[in-house]
Protein backbone atom coordinates (compact mmCIF):
# COMPACT_ATOMS: atom_id res chain seq x y z
CA UNK A 1 0.00 0.00 0.00
CA UNK A 2 1.58 2.88 -0.95
CA UNK A 3 0.57 6.43 1.34
CA UNK A 4 2.16 9.77 0.37
CA UNK A 5 4.26 11.29 2.56
CA UNK A 6 2.40 14.46 3.25
CA UNK A 7 -0.86 12.52 4.33
CA UNK A 8 -2.53 13.96 7.17
CA UNK A 9 -5.45 11.54 7.42
CA UNK A 10 -5.50 7.89 6.93
CA UNK A 11 -8.41 5.71 7.11
CA UNK A 12 -7.76 2.27 6.53
CA UNK A 13 -10.35 0.04 9.15
CA UNK A 14 -12.30 -2.18 8.55
CA UNK A 15 -10.21 -4.38 6.17
CA UNK A 16 -7.41 -7.38 6.76
CA UNK A 17 -4.52 -5.52 7.38
CA UNK A 18 -1.87 -7.65 9.19
CA UNK A 19 0.83 -5.05 8.83
CA UNK A 20 1.21 -0.90 8.49
CA UNK A 21 4.13 1.14 8.25
CA UNK A 22 3.65 4.82 8.48
CA UNK A 23 7.58 5.68 9.27
CA UNK A 24 7.89 7.82 6.69
CA UNK A 25 4.21 9.83 6.96
CA UNK A 26 5.69 11.88 9.83
CA UNK A 27 2.76 14.72 9.04
CA UNK A 28 0.37 12.40 9.85
CA UNK A 29 -2.35 13.97 12.41
CA UNK A 30 -5.20 11.27 12.22
CA UNK A 31 -5.04 7.30 11.83
CA UNK A 32 -7.98 5.32 11.93
CA UNK A 33 -7.21 1.80 11.71
CA UNK A 34 -9.91 -0.25 13.51
CA UNK A 35 -10.94 -3.70 12.83
CA UNK A 36 -7.87 -5.20 11.06
CA UNK A 37 -5.93 -7.38 12.24
CA UNK A 38 -2.35 -5.78 13.37
CA UNK A 39 -0.56 -7.41 15.83
CA UNK A 40 1.84 -4.52 16.19
CA UNK A 41 1.85 -0.73 15.41
CA UNK A 42 4.32 1.73 15.49
CA UNK A 43 3.86 5.45 15.69
CA UNK A 44 7.21 6.61 16.92
CA UNK A 45 7.79 9.03 14.23
CA UNK A 46 4.22 10.52 13.95
CA UNK A 47 4.67 12.89 16.35
CA UNK A 48 2.14 15.40 14.72
CA UNK A 49 -0.45 12.20 15.35
CA UNK A 50 -3.53 13.92 17.09
CA UNK A 51 -5.96 10.96 16.84
CA UNK A 52 -5.72 7.15 16.91
CA UNK A 53 -8.52 4.89 16.47
CA UNK A 54 -6.63 1.35 16.15
CA UNK A 55 -9.64 -0.85 18.43
CA UNK A 56 -10.59 -4.21 17.75
CA UNK A 57 -6.87 -5.81 16.63
CA UNK A 58 -4.82 -7.99 18.66
CA UNK A 59 -2.01 -5.52 20.18
CA UNK A 60 -0.89 -6.72 23.06
CA UNK A 61 1.48 -3.72 23.65
CA UNK A 62 1.18 0.11 22.18
CA UNK A 63 3.66 2.36 23.07
CA UNK A 64 2.54 5.84 22.99
CA UNK A 65 5.25 7.77 24.54
CA UNK A 66 6.30 9.90 21.16
CA UNK A 67 3.04 11.10 20.75
CA UNK A 68 2.91 13.98 22.71
CA UNK A 69 0.30 15.74 20.57
CA UNK A 70 -2.01 13.15 21.04
CA UNK A 71 -5.85 14.19 21.73
CA UNK A 72 -8.37 11.19 21.06
CA UNK A 73 -7.69 7.82 21.42
CA UNK A 74 -9.82 4.55 20.72
CA UNK A 75 -8.15 1.22 21.88
CA UNK A 76 -11.39 -0.61 23.04
CA UNK A 77 -11.63 -4.50 22.23
CA UNK A 78 -7.73 -4.99 21.93
CA UNK A 79 -5.92 -7.58 24.77
CA UNK A 80 -4.05 -4.95 26.17
CA UNK A 81 -2.62 -5.46 29.93
CA UNK A 82 -0.94 -2.42 30.40
CA UNK A 83 -1.14 1.42 28.68
CA UNK A 84 1.60 3.99 29.54
CA UNK A 85 -0.19 7.34 29.00
CA UNK A 86 2.17 9.66 30.84
CA UNK A 87 3.83 11.10 27.90
CA UNK A 88 0.32 12.21 26.59
CA UNK A 89 -0.40 14.79 28.60
CA UNK A 90 -2.56 16.48 26.37
CA UNK A 91 -5.00 13.47 25.90
CA UNK A 92 -8.86 14.66 26.42
CA UNK A 93 -10.41 11.34 25.54
CA UNK A 94 -9.54 7.78 25.99
CA UNK A 95 -12.13 4.52 24.80
CA UNK A 96 -9.91 1.62 26.07
CA UNK A 97 -13.40 -0.61 27.22
CA UNK A 98 -13.73 -4.43 26.75
CA UNK A 99 -9.70 -4.74 27.04
CA UNK A 100 -7.81 -6.95 29.81
CA UNK A 101 -6.23 -4.12 31.56
CA UNK A 102 -5.13 -4.64 34.58
CA UNK A 103 -3.74 -1.38 35.75
CA UNK A 104 -4.52 2.32 34.47
CA UNK A 105 -2.33 5.66 35.52
CA UNK A 106 -3.90 8.49 34.56
CA UNK A 107 -1.96 11.40 37.01
CA UNK A 108 -0.48 13.03 34.17
CA UNK A 109 -3.40 13.33 31.87
CA UNK A 110 -4.64 16.49 33.38
CA UNK A 111 -6.84 17.60 30.03
CA UNK A 112 -8.53 14.30 29.89
CA UNK A 113 -12.23 15.25 29.74
CA UNK A 114 -14.02 11.81 28.88
CA UNK A 115 -12.65 8.34 30.24
CA UNK A 116 -14.64 4.96 28.90
CA UNK A 117 -12.58 1.67 30.40
CA UNK A 118 -15.20 -0.61 31.47
CA UNK A 119 -14.96 -4.50 30.88
CA UNK A 120 -11.40 -4.54 32.22
CA UNK A 121 -9.83 -6.23 35.10
CA UNK A 122 -8.89 -2.70 36.71
CA UNK A 123 -9.04 -3.38 40.83
CA UNK A 124 -8.00 0.48 41.47
CA UNK A 125 -9.03 3.60 39.44
CA UNK A 126 -7.76 7.03 40.35
CA UNK A 127 -8.98 10.50 39.10
CA UNK A 128 -8.14 12.88 41.80
CA UNK A 129 -5.75 14.63 39.31
CA UNK A 130 -8.18 14.87 36.51
CA UNK A 131 -10.15 18.12 36.76
CA UNK A 132 -11.27 18.35 33.67
CA UNK A 133 -12.99 14.89 33.45
CA UNK A 134 -16.57 15.14 32.23
CA UNK A 135 -17.46 11.56 31.27
CA UNK A 136 -16.59 8.02 33.25
CA UNK A 137 -17.61 4.78 32.67
CA UNK A 138 -16.18 2.37 34.80
CA UNK A 139 -18.73 -0.15 35.05
CA UNK A 140 -17.89 -4.16 34.61
CA UNK A 141 -14.41 -4.24 36.60
CA UNK A 142 -12.74 -5.32 39.86
CA UNK A 143 -12.79 -2.48 41.58
CA UNK A 144 -11.92 -2.16 45.05
CA UNK A 145 -10.71 1.18 45.07
CA UNK A 146 -12.05 4.27 43.25
CA UNK A 147 -10.90 7.98 44.08
CA UNK A 148 -13.35 10.65 42.42
CA UNK A 149 -11.53 13.40 44.45
CA UNK A 150 -10.57 15.68 42.34
CA UNK A 151 -12.09 19.41 43.65
CA UNK A 152 -14.21 19.04 40.72
CA UNK A 153 -17.08 16.86 40.86
CA UNK A 154 -19.54 19.05 39.61
CA UNK A 155 -17.78 18.98 36.27
CA UNK A 156 -18.13 15.33 36.39
CA UNK A 157 -21.96 14.82 34.72
CA UNK A 158 -22.06 11.05 33.12
CA UNK A 159 -20.65 9.01 35.30
CA UNK A 160 -21.36 4.98 35.63
CA UNK A 161 -19.40 2.67 38.00
CA UNK A 162 -21.27 -0.47 38.34
CA UNK A 163 -21.12 -3.94 38.16
CA UNK A 164 -17.96 -3.20 40.77
CA UNK A 165 -19.21 -6.08 43.30
CA UNK A 166 -15.92 -5.64 45.81
CA UNK A 167 -16.35 -1.58 45.43
CA UNK A 168 -18.00 -0.80 49.08
CA UNK A 169 -16.52 3.03 49.60
CA UNK A 170 -15.85 5.70 46.42
CA UNK A 171 -13.59 8.89 47.66
CA UNK A 172 -15.70 12.01 46.56
CA UNK A 173 -15.62 15.86 47.44
CA UNK A 174 -18.38 16.22 48.34
CA UNK A 175 -21.11 13.34 50.07
CA UNK A 176 -24.22 14.79 50.04
CA UNK A 177 -23.73 16.38 46.36
CA UNK A 178 -22.53 12.45 45.11
CA UNK A 179 -26.03 10.88 46.48
CA UNK A 180 -27.97 13.40 44.93
CA UNK A 181 -26.43 13.20 41.42
CA UNK A 182 -25.05 9.84 41.07
CA UNK A 183 -26.42 7.11 43.61
CA UNK A 184 -28.39 5.62 40.63
CA UNK A 185 -25.15 4.81 39.08
CA UNK A 186 -23.42 2.93 41.42
CA UNK A 187 -23.52 -0.65 43.09
CA UNK A 188 -25.80 -0.31 46.43
CA UNK A 189 -23.06 -1.89 48.50
CA UNK A 190 -20.48 1.31 47.86
CA UNK A 191 -21.23 4.06 50.13
CA UNK A 192 -19.98 8.05 49.05
CA UNK A 193 -17.51 8.83 51.58
CA UNK A 194 -14.73 11.90 51.91
CA UNK A 195 -12.29 9.20 52.60
CA UNK A 196 -11.82 5.43 52.01
CA UNK A 197 -10.09 3.03 54.06
CA UNK A 198 -6.52 1.94 52.86
CA UNK A 199 -6.70 -1.15 50.99
CA UNK A 200 -6.03 -4.14 53.10
CA UNK A 201 -7.15 -1.85 56.72
CA UNK A 202 -10.80 -3.49 56.55
CA UNK A 203 -9.78 -6.85 56.62
CA UNK A 204 -7.75 -6.52 59.31
CA UNK A 205 -9.74 -4.58 61.82
CA UNK A 206 -12.73 -6.62 61.29
CA UNK A 207 -11.41 -10.46 60.53
CA UNK A 208 -13.76 -11.50 64.07
CA UNK A 209 -16.70 -9.83 63.27
CA UNK A 210 -20.24 -10.95 63.57
CA UNK A 211 -23.42 -9.39 62.46
CA UNK A 212 -26.91 -11.06 63.61
CA UNK A 213 -29.29 -12.12 63.32
CA UNK A 214 -29.73 -11.91 59.88
CA UNK A 215 -32.49 -11.76 59.07
CA UNK A 216 -33.25 -9.24 61.41
CA UNK A 217 -36.52 -8.15 63.23
CA UNK A 218 -35.79 -5.34 66.10
CA UNK A 219 -32.27 -4.99 67.23
CA UNK A 220 -29.31 -5.77 64.92
CA UNK A 221 -25.80 -6.85 67.23
CA UNK A 222 -22.51 -6.35 66.04
CA UNK A 223 -19.77 -8.20 68.33
CA UNK A 224 -15.99 -8.88 67.99
CA UNK A 225 -15.20 -5.14 67.18
CA UNK A 226 -14.71 -2.74 68.37
CA UNK A 227 -17.19 0.77 66.18
CA UNK A 228 -17.04 4.37 65.49
CA UNK A 229 -20.17 4.39 63.48
CA UNK A 230 -22.56 2.64 61.42
CA UNK A 231 -24.61 3.35 58.32
CA UNK A 232 -27.53 1.79 57.09
CA UNK A 233 -28.81 2.50 53.26
CA UNK A 234 -31.55 1.04 51.63
CA UNK A 235 -31.50 -1.22 48.47
CA UNK A 236 -31.48 2.25 46.36
CA UNK A 237 -28.70 3.78 48.33
CA UNK A 238 -30.65 6.13 50.13
CA UNK A 239 -29.13 7.24 53.96
CA UNK A 240 -31.82 5.51 56.33
CA UNK A 241 -30.25 5.98 60.00
CA UNK A 242 -26.54 6.40 61.26
CA UNK A 243 -25.64 4.93 64.93
CA UNK A 244 -22.60 6.19 66.72
CA UNK A 245 -20.91 4.02 69.26
CA UNK A 246 -18.83 4.27 72.24
CA UNK A 247 -15.16 3.48 72.01
CA UNK A 248 -14.22 0.84 73.20
CA UNK A 249 -16.68 -1.58 73.01
CA UNK A 250 -16.82 -4.34 71.14
CA UNK A 251 -20.69 -5.51 71.60
CA UNK A 252 -23.01 -2.83 69.91
CA UNK A 253 -26.31 -2.93 69.29
CA UNK A 254 -28.55 -1.01 66.61
CA UNK A 255 -32.48 -0.66 66.80
CA UNK A 256 -33.95 -1.69 63.27
CA UNK A 257 -37.66 -1.87 64.13
CA UNK A 258 -38.00 1.58 61.92
CA UNK A 259 -37.56 -0.07 58.80
CA UNK A 260 -39.65 -1.45 56.42
CA UNK A 261 -38.90 -5.18 55.14
CA UNK A 262 -36.18 -5.25 52.78
CA UNK A 263 -32.81 -5.79 51.70
CA UNK A 264 -30.63 -3.07 53.64
CA UNK A 265 -26.24 -2.37 53.45
CA UNK A 266 -24.83 -1.47 56.87
CA UNK A 267 -21.47 0.81 56.49
CA UNK A 268 -19.32 -0.15 59.04
CA UNK A 269 -16.41 2.48 60.11
CA UNK A 270 -13.72 2.14 62.83
CA UNK A 271 -9.78 3.79 62.93
CA UNK A 272 -9.94 4.42 59.03
CA UNK A 273 -11.45 0.96 58.05
CA UNK A 274 -14.59 0.05 57.04
CA UNK A 275 -16.82 -3.13 55.53
CA UNK A 276 -20.16 -3.25 54.28
CA UNK A 277 -22.71 -5.60 55.23
CA UNK A 278 -25.96 -7.03 53.35
CA UNK A 279 -28.87 -7.73 56.23
CA UNK A 280 -32.40 -8.04 55.61
CA UNK A 281 -35.37 -6.26 57.73
CA UNK A 282 -37.68 -8.17 58.55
Amino acid sequence: MFLRKDLKNLYCDNNKLTTLDISENTALKALICDYNQLATLNTSKNTALTQLTCSSNPLTSLDLSNNTALLHLQCFYSPLTTLDLSMNTALQNLSCYSGSLTTLDLSKNIALKSLDCHSNSLTTLDISKNIALETLHCYSNQLTSLNLKNGKNTVLTNLNCKSNSTLSCIEVDDVSYSNTNWNLYKDATAIFSLSCPTLGTSETVFDKIAVYPNPVKGELHIDNSTLEKATVYDALGKLMTTTKFTKNTTNNNINLAGLQNGIYYIYLENEGASIVKKIIVK
